[in-house]
């Protein structure tokens, strides 16, 4: 085998396995979780209208339904609504309404795709995140190094290791803790 021919190969079984891992990403979703509840509930009246009934034990009518882009409030606690919230699968939950957005989010390909791009988006944005930890983990111990090992100041060290202006600001209150 050629050497590219190895490398495209290669390349198509990680794609494969990251596909499989996005997948079962998916398949392991419940209701619990921020990303498919967003989904399920936005624009979805007979859904929300009916954990609203159950949540506050009177008859309401919601008119419209716009999903909040994101919502981890740590106030907010786990929703804790005991009906099918932590149902992987549409098939034995009891509420119809629920059932349906769970369907069509997990079991058809278009709401599967739409579920797959926003576990993506997610997976990019912690990526991202954790790159910049890391990052910024790096230059806090080359700067105790640097100061360490060769006497100079902190200013100098980031003078020496050119640093950013706001790298230096991150830096200096790591430091400080």
């Amino acid at each position: 085998m050629r050497k590219d021919e190895i490398i495209k190969e290669d390349n198509s079984r990680i794609e494969q396995q990251n596909e499989e891992k996005v997948n079962q990403i998916v398949d392991d979703l419940t209701l619990f979780d921020d990303d498919l509840m967003s989904l399920v509930f936005d624009k979805n009246i007979p859904a929300t209208q009916l954990v609203l009934r159950i949540i506050f034990n009177r008859d309401i009518e919601v008119i419209s339904v716009e999903g909040q882009e994101e919502l981890k409030n740590p106030l907010v606690g786990g929703r804790d609504i005991t009906l099918d919230i932590h149902a992987k699968s549409s098939k034995n939950m009891h509420y119809k309404e629920l059932a349906e957005g769970v369907h069509h989010f997990k079991e058809t390909e278009e709401g599967r795709d739409i579920v797959c791009e926003s576990v993506k988006r997610y997976a990019e944005q912690y990526a991202e995140a954790e790159a910049e930890t890391s990052r910024i983990n790096t230059l806090v111990q080359s700067v105790k190094m640097l100061m360490k090992n060769t006497s100079v100041t902190l200013d100098q060290a980031f003078s020496n290791l050119g640093i950013s202006d706001n790298d230096r600001k991150i830096i200096s209150k790591q430091l400080k803790k």
